[in-house]
């Protein structure tokens, strides 16, 4: 792909600069440095974000980044002494003034990637990888365009047909085949139950070879006669190990720690003797994969994600035919998802392009054919052509599972309910708040009465709907297509809604009934609040979340955190945030701009599952929802929540009436699908 500015073009695959088609000799760092200024367009940035992106916050001075931009000068100005293109912005930094411009060129192959230049040694990660984070955010545009233009440049599949493998009431999910043919997959009856290991065989009975109170994330078959399998000890404390069972008895033997608050996948390598998984040491740290030899209990890391930001780092991987290489998927908040191949032996990355967001299944479907499922489809990645193709728009594709016999394979298909539920304390009886067959989730009520904005997503669908007071419910214009929504946050008076979408922030003015973007170049932004006639908010910066302060009369935004701030209520007594890389519930007092911390033991996972009202703080604890006074310090139970516990409560401005939401339904079952 190539990036121009006039007459300059970048090469972003070969890492070339052209300028009248000639080549110009540049060195990597500069090379790296243009590529991040064309990434960021228009924008200040300060030397300091420069020393942490382009050279991976490594110990170098202010002139070196000067020196840098010299270089960069004497390559694409006309007259570097007299900066047009590459400005200097007094006291912050420089400016790229003008937005690059994309084309493509096939005739000569230069949208081929090239795998010298994405490989590295030893464990994959480093700069390199790294600046083909920003990379992907220039060529995003290019991968939905190769979907679009698709055509027959790669031979189309379709599903043929498809037919259930289970027809059971519950959630049957995560399949895998046996070389024999027999399925093993997980089960739970009723939505508050543990995952536990079913298998059908090829006449369709179902058995169950293991029960215990564990619950299980994943299975795959060593043999016919092993299975492996990872699970957690509860679904609070979340510790993770893998353990395998050997028939006919089924006999347990326990391998290794998988983490803590870790859902793992696995894979199988090496001929059967290497176990492929993915790890992480903390919740706020990024997913790596991993290989554990079952001869000698060796661990090796494989991979390295990105460490800065908000990232679920490596999170899905499938294991090629010959179990010497390995597909894994890496997470970006700006930009297209990432594909890397990786050389299990050497641990190395021999090939890296632009992906499908939010991957649900992967899989090799042959030596050089990827399949791959998300919320919108289904679809296929040719490794020789470099494309992407659609198989099918929908949504009834989750993971995916290669069977034993050619041009079939496996997925599961759910369907879940979700529905806003009120509960009024004096009475504790529960009253239907939505009443559809959609997900309703995110619920926040106003602050002068009982109006109550909300997340609804029918299909692919996401929108905001109001219900007011007399529950009519209104569906809001979107600003941008949802991709997804972080928070919700009504203004004091109730004249605003704010809402993070799609890790930008935007306010809707009810009396208008129009959204505006706020110019607000942090990014993410995920939670909110109104504190003061200001617009309190948490943004990723340099590798960290904190709390920052818009004010509309100035335009002006301002730090307030300096040592971690995530989720965020403002009280009377100041404001009170939870943190992405630490437990507990902290208090900013905003005379002194001391930290103090509230509840200790609050759970780091509990970020969206809070909310304060007066000098009141409500929170889901476990199947408990729970009240702590501010003043007095004391914790009460107010309710206590049978089956499965809502994801986010929300607390009228009175106390006297909460909104949940309640999964209704969660339907899920193993199909078999014949491609063509």
């Amino acid at each position: 792909m190539y990036l121009r500015l006039g007459t300059i073009a970048l090469n972003t695959h070969k890492r070339q600069i052209l300028k009248a088609g000639d080549e110009l000799a540049c060195e990597p760092r500069v090379f790296d440095l243009l590529v991040y200024f064309c990434s960021h367009p228009q924008r200040a940035i300060s030397r300091e974000e420069l020393i942490n992106k382009v050279w991976n916050g490594r110990v170098v001075s202010e002139a070196a980044v000067n020196r840098a931009v010299g270089e960069l000068r004497k390559l694409i100005e006309a007259n570097p002494s007299s900066p047009v293109l590459l400005k200097t912005i007094s006291k912050v930094g420089y400016e790229l003034t003008v937005r690059p411009v994309f084309e493509e060129t096939e005739s000569n192959g230069e949208l081929q990637q090239s795998s010298e230049s994405a490989s590295s040694s030893g464990i994959v990660g480093g700069p390199g990888v790294k600046l083909f984070g920003v990379m992907i955010l220039l060529s995003g545009l290019l991968v939905w365009a190769v979907i679009a233009i698709y055509g027959g440049k790669v031979p189309k599949m379709l599903v043929d047909s498809r037919e259930p493998v289970t027809q059971l009431k519950g959630e049957a999910f995560n399949p895998a085949i046996s070389p024999n043919g027999d399925v093993a997959f997980l089960y739970k009856r009723e939505v508050s139950d543990n995952a536990q290991i079913r298998v059908v065989d090829a006449q369709g009975v179902v058995s169950a070879p293991i029960n215990d109170d564990y619950y299980y994330t994943d299975v795959i078959y060593g043999s016919d006669e092993v299975i492996y399998a990872s699970r957690l000890d509860d679904l609070h404390a979340r510790n993770c190990f893998v353990v395998s069972f050997s028939a006919p008895e089924w006999r347990e033997t326990p391998l290794f720690s998988c983490g803590s608050k870790v859902v793992t996948e696995l894979g199988l390598a090496g001929d059967g003797t290497q176990l492929i998984f993915k790890y992480r040491d903390k919740v706020s740290e990024p997913y790596a994969v991993y290989s554990y030899h079952l001869s000698t209990g060796r661990r090796q890391q494989l991979t390295l994600a990105q460490q800065w930001g908000n990232t679920p780092g490596h999170y899905a991987f499938a294991v090629a035919p010959g179990k010497d290489r390995l597909a894994v998927i890496e997470y970006f908040d700006e930009g297209p998802d990432l594909l890397k191949i990786v050389d299990i032996g050497r641990a190395e990355i021999i090939f890296q392009a632009p992906f499908i967001d939010g991957v649900r299944g992967l899989i090799w479907f042959s030596d050089d054919l990827l399949l791959s499922s998300n919320s919108s489809g289904l679809y296929q990645f040719n490794l020789i052509t470099e494309q992407i193709g659609v198989i099918e728009k929908s949504g009834a594709f989750g993971r995916l599972a290669v069977t034993n016999v050619s041009e079939r394979l496996l997925t599961e298909k759910a369907e879940s309910i979700v529905n806003l539920q009120s509960l009024s304390i004096s009475a504790n009886q529960w009253t239907q708040v939505t009443d559809n067959t959609g997900i309703n989730t995110q619920p926040i009520f106003a602050n002068r009465d009982e109006t109550l904005a909300y997340l609804t997503q029918t299909g692919d669908l996401k929108s905001i709907m109001i219900a007011g007071p007399v529950d009519k419910h209104i569906r809001l214009p979107s600003p941008v297509d949802i991709e997804y929504l972080g928070a919700l946050a009504w203004s004091d008076n109730d004249e605003f809604l704010a809402a993070s979408i799609n890790g930008r922030l935007f306010q809707f003015e009810v009396a208008t009934g129009e959204w505006n973007l706020l110019p607000i170049d942090l990014r993410p932004v995920h939670h909110l609040v109104y504190k003061d006639g200001g617009l309190i908010f948490s943004a990723e910066h340099q590798g960290t979340w904190n709390l920052w302060r818009y004010d509309a009369v100035s335009d002006s935004v301002t730090q307030l955190t300096q040592a971690g701030a995530y989720s965020v209520q403002s009280s009377s007594k100041g404001l009170l945030y939870t943190k992405f890389n630490l437990d507990g519930l902290f208090l900013l007092d905003p005379d002194s701009g001391v930290e103090e911390v509230v509840i200790p033991e609050f759970p780091i996972t509990s970020w969206r599952k809070w909310q304060i009202r007066g000098d009141s703080i409500y929170y889901l604890d476990e199947n408990k929802l729970s009240h702590l006074d501010l003043n007095t310090l004391e914790t009460k139970t107010l309710h206590t929540f049978t089956g499965k516990a809502p994801n986010r409560c929300t607390v009228s401005s009175s106390g006297y009436r909460i909104v949940c939401d309640r999964a209704d339904a969660s339907v899920s079952n193993i199909w078999r699908l014949s491609l063509d």
